[in-house]
C-alpha cells in the first residue's frame, strides 16, 4: 500500500518530467515553510545538487528515479559493483560493514538528504559496505548510463560531480 509521509501522497516510481514536477512541487511548499521557520530549524541544502546550475539541476533531476524502499531491505550490499548513486529524499538507513569472521560494523546512519554509493558508481570498485533501509525510505537513484547522459549534454555536471567526490 503507498504510504502519507507528512501528508503528501508519494507514488512508488517517478522518473523524467513527471518526478522533475513532483520534485519542483515539494520544493515549492517547502521553501514556503521554511520561511516560517527559525533559522536554526531549516533544513540544510544538499551540497552536491545545489552545486549545479540550473539546467544542470533540471537534467540531473529528470534522469534520477525515484523509489520506495521497506525497512530491511539491503539497497547497496559490499562487495559488489556499482551501477547507481542514491539521495534519501525520506527515511533512514544504516551504513554497515562486514569484516572477518563475520564481525559486523555499522559505519553510519544516513537521513535525509544523503548521498552514497557515488565512489563505486564512479569508480568503479566494488561497494565498500552494505547499506540497508533501517525505516521505510524514499530514494533518488542516479543510474550510471542515465548520468553519462546528463554530463554529454551539460558538461559541466561532470565537473561538478568530479569535484564533489575529489573532496
Amino acid at each position: 500500500p503507498r504510504k502519507r509521509l507528512s501528508g503528501i501522497p508519494l507514488p512508488r516510481a517517478l522518473g523524467g518530467d513527471e518526478l522533475t514536477l513532483h520534485l519542483s512541487n515539494l520544493v515549492t511548499a517547502g521553501e514556503e515553510r521554511a520561511l516560517a521557520l527559525e533559522p536554526g530549524h531549516q533544513v540544510p541544502r544538499q551540497v552536491l545538487l545545489s552545486a549545479l546550475n540550473e539546467q544542470g539541476l533540471k537534467l540531473t533531476l529528470q534522469a534520477l528515479d525515484l523509489v520506495w524502499i521497506d525497512a530491511g531491505t539491503t539497497v547497496i550490499a559490499q562487495g559488489e559493483s556499482g551501477q547507481e548513486a542514491y539521495i534519501v529524499a525520506r527515511g533512514e538507513l544504516e551504513v554497515v560493514r562486514n569484516g572477518e569472521g563475520g564481525a559486523r560494523t555499522q559505519l553510519a546512519r544516513l537521513g535525509r538528504g544523503a548521498l552514497f554509493g557515488e565512489m563505486a558508481l564512479l569508480s568503479r570498485a566494488p561497494r565498500a559496505a552494505s547499506v540497508i533501509a533501517a525505516r521505510p525510505s524514499l530514494l533518488l537513484v542516479a543510474r550510471s548510463d542515465a548520468l553519462a547522459q546528463v554530463v554529454e549534454q551539460e558538461p559541466d555536471v561532470g565537473a561538478v560531480l568530479a569535484d564533489y567526490c575529489r573532496r
